[in-house]
């Protein structure tokens, strides 16, 4: 939710950043761009990144760096320096999903993954769905840059929470009573993977990415 929450501000602040650095509308169709190149440029390296240190620790660092250039953005002087914003925030949001996903790995069974998959999608796009309007209200009353400043807030608060109450596995979590650890954990004969040939594995991963 607040990933989509804080690539929303801007368009509804368009107006009126334009209106303040005297942008064309070729020059604001660029900074909103440099976030599109970003996340799709370092949406492997998110993932991977995930992989390599853990969802936790992965997520923590993204969503830090995501919501401290999302409060950067109010800071920028002219075209040049919000395209490096807006691109460097894109790089942050970029492994949201799949470091998202690899989270929920650890934590939900394979039976049960399309039905949490399910709530974050559904959770983003209700973050779109309500911050324009609410982004339009902060501006009225406080200015466009205070609308991106409070959004980078809720990021930092949001990783620090994570941070501090996800533990890296099931096991670890206090709440986490003995028989639901072993649903997460445990391994039936029937839940196990069939093999697949490692072409066909890439051919799956790729028209994954072609839907997405």
């Amino acid at each position: 939710m607040i990933t989509y929450m804080d690539r929303v501000v801007i368009s509804a602040a368009v107006p009126v950043i334009r209106q303040e650095f005297g942008f064309s509308l070729a020059t604001m169709a660029s900074i909103i761009a440099a976030f599109r190149w970003g996340y799709a440029l370092f949406q492997i390296p998110g993932g991977w990144l995930g992989d390599r240190i853990g969802p936790r620790r992965a997520l923590t660092i993204i969503v830090t760096w995501w919501s401290i250039f999302t409060s950067a953005t109010a800071f920028a002087w002219g075209a040049g320096s919000m395209m490096v914003i807006r691109f460097l925030f894109g790089v942050g949001e970029a492994g949201a999903f799949p470091i998202a996903t690899r989270s929920l790995s650890r934590w939900i069974l394979p039976a049960e993954r399309g039905f949490a998959q399910g709530i974050t999608h559904a959770g983003s796009r209700l973050g779109a769905a309500l911050t324009p309007s609410l982004v339009v209200l902060i501006i009225v009353r406080y200015g466009w840059r205070t609308a991106f400043v409070g959004f980078g807030m809720l990021g930092l608060i949001w990783a620090a929470v994570w941070f501090l109450v996800l533990p890296r596995y099931a096991r670890e979590h206090a709440s986490v009573g003995e028989q639901e650890l072993r649903l997460i954990t445990g391994r039936s004969e029937r839940a196990r993977p069939r093999r697949r040939s490692p072409g066909g594995s890439s051919f799956q991963t790729i028209m994954s990415g072609l839907c997405a």
